[in-house]
This record gives structure tokens, sequence and C-alpha cells, in this order.
């Protein structure tokens, strides 16, 4: 099973993959986009893309390509996300004067660098192949922010560990398919999440929202996005946990009959969580 993944070897979301789909074949991609250009083409066999973390938030960019390369989810995954701090093998944190990493991970350690306001941040496409261009460059003022996977995979030294603002940094991975491929609903299935577009008028969303509390659903999360050329300008994805996938199919069609349209996107497991607090 070949698995589209943003970022090379020894990423996060390589190890993700690993651990979700044990010998499957991850094939990394620069940008979240190829992504699902490369899903919808029939290029690999499903993506896995990060959507979520505790410490920055929604990954607003992934909401939008999902509304671009429609796509469904099969199943959601929740790393816990530990960065270090990773240099030449024999160089030290006191050289160091510029960091490498992914834009998400860099504000995921915001602290470090108020800590050390001497050295600066350089946005890059992947943590994993941040270590191998530091690597490469042989220049000890150089560091990179990555896994251990990352420090390991490339012979960098880990110069400080656990950069990251706070130990319950999480990221919530959802494993997509193309639409009408997901694999059917399990028994154990709980989790359902949608597409919301509701009108323009007085108090739609708090009825649309009002449909889940009156079917006893949990509501875990919605999130506002803009679907370019809707004639239903409020659109709002929505996760909700539920006894079984059956259960949501009347709040479901109670919604489109209030005038709005609801797409599901996905009906699974909810993950579970790796530590106490990640992504309640």
């Amino acid at each position: 099973m070949k698995i589209g993944i943003q970022g090379e070897p020894g990423s996060y979301s390589a190890e993700a993959a690993a651990r979700l789909l044990p010998g499957s074949e991850a094939v990394s991609f620069t940008t979240f986009e190829d992504v699902h250009q490369r899903l919808r083409d029939k290029s690999i066999d499903a993506a896995l893309l990060p959507f979520e973390n505790t410490l920055i938030g929604s990954i607003m960019e992934q909401y939008d390509l999902l509304i671009r390369y429609p796509a469904e989810i099969e199943q959601e995954f929740i790393l816990h996300v530990q960065h270090q701090l990773i240099g030449l093998p024999d160089g030290e944190l006191g050289m160091v004067q510029e960091v490498f990493s992914h834009p998400a991970a860099l504000q995921q350690c915001r602290r470090f660098f108020v800590r050390h306001p001497h050295i600066r941040k350089t946005a890059f496409y992947d943590t994993a192949g941040s270590v191998a261009h530091v690597l490469g460059q042989g220049d000890y003022t150089l560091a990179a922010i990555a896994s251990r996977q990352a420090a390991a995979r490339y012979g960098g030294r880990i110069l400080k560990e656990d950069v990251h603002d706070d130990t319950d940094n999480c990221t919530r991975f959802l494993m997509l398919r193309r639409p009408g491929e997901a694999q059917p609903s399990s028994p154990e299935t709980n989790k359902v999440s949608v597409l919301l577009e509701v009108a323009h008028q007085p108090a739609a969303l708090s009825a649309a929202l009002a449909e889940f509390a009156e079917h006893g659903y949990n509501l875990t999360k919605i999130e506002p996005r803009t679907i370019p050329g809707s004639s239903l300008p409020h659109s709002f994805f929505a996760d909700f946990e539920c006894g079984s996938p059956s259960e949501a199919d009347d709040a479901i069609a109670t919604l489109q009959a209030r005038g709005g349209l609801v797409r599901v996107i996905g009906r699974y497991r909810a993950a579970r969580r790796p530590t106490g607090n990640c992504l309640r």
C-alpha cells in the first residue's frame, strides 16, 4: 500500500504512517497540495496528513485543500510530537545562530527562541529535510528542529532535547482516501466528520448545531471555512462523536431538511490519545 505523506523519511508524518499502517510504503512529497493531487490522480492509495496540533491549533491549509480536492477520512491517528534541536555530530548549542524547520514546528517551539533571541528561525519545507540540509552544509552555526528519528537517520547530534513549548504536544493526522474508496464503517466507528453549508440567515448555525445536541452527540470540533462559488456562504467543518455511524443519519437528514448542505467526509473510530490531554 502506497501512502502519501508531506516530508522526508524521518519526518513526523513518516513516523505516523509507520505506526498506523505497519508495512505500508510511505511516499514523500514536498507540499500538502502535492499529496492531495497525487491522491486524486491515483499515484498513491491513500494520504496521511496533519490537520491539528495541540499547541498551534488547526492547519487551515488542509481544510482548504480538502474542499479543493474532495476526499474521505478513513482513519485518524494522534502522534505525540517531541522536537529536538539537531546539529552537526560534533556541534554545540552555543555555536548555533540559525535554525531551520517546518513552519508548524517552529511555531511549536516559540519559548526556545524567546530564551535564545540571538538565534534566528528559518522556515523549511520539512522537519527531517531540514536536518539533511543542515548536515549537508557542514556549518556549525546551523541547526534544525526535528525528531529523534531524523537525528538518527541523518547522523545529526541532539544539541538540546525537547525544545517544544509543552510536553503535551500532539498532532492529529487524518488518513484520506478517494471518494467512495474508504473502508466501510465498522462496529467500533464512533466519530463522524461533515462539511456543513448553512444559509445566510439568523440562527442558521445555532439551529444546525442544536441537531447534534438533541441527538446526544458530542461536537468535538467546528472550523469555519469559505467555499468559493458556493450559494451558501457560511461553511463549517465539524466533527462529532456518537455511538455508531447509523445514529448520525437522523441528524444529517434533519440538517438537510433545514435548507443546508451536508457532506459526510468520514465515519471512523476516534483515535486513542497517547497522553492525558492530547486533543482531548
